[in-house]
């Protein structure tokens, strides 16, 4: 262990911690395939899980925005609160990818919906929701 935290220092390792950022995953890979006193086998990090960890959400223009909430059906549109609202611009702003953490009552499955129905090109969508209340997003 004391060899491999000694390989890992130069990178700005400290206190034992093996965090690193993602794009230093090359540098400690060569560094750990280059040193001579480990006795292991160093495996890179497969390209998916890399492509996947610095995939950024990318967040609607405003413009594109407008236009879908208008395109809304009325009853969307119509039973739509301006905290849910703003709920549904603070979702979009980070690509759909948001936990809705509101009080009962305050119109969570509206909102997520709304968000669903906005990335319904990105489908599959994972909604986790109490036992209790399937039926009523089955419903809705």
């Amino acid at each position: 262990v004391r060899t491999f935290l000694q390989t890992l220092n130069p990178l700005g390792m400290r206190n034992g911690r093996q965090l690193f950022p993602l794009n230093r995953a090359w540098d400690i890979v060569t560094k750990l395939v280059n040193a001579s006193a480990l006795r292991c086998t160093v495996t890179s990090i497969p390209d998916f899980v890399t492509k996947t960890l610095e995939a950024k959400p990318v967040a609607p223009s405003p413009s594109e925005v407008n236009n879908f909430l208008a395109g809304l059906p009325q009853p969307l549109r119509g039973d739509m609160r301006p905290f849910q609202r703003e709920g549904i611009l603070f979702g979009l702003r980070r690509g759909g990818r948001v936990l809705i953490g509101d009080e009962m009552g305050l119109g969570k499955t509206l909102q997520a919906l709304v968000l669903a129905a906005f990335y319904s090109n990105e489908w599959p969508v994972l909604v986790v929701c109490p036992s209790a209340i399937r039926f009523q997003w089955r419903d809705q």
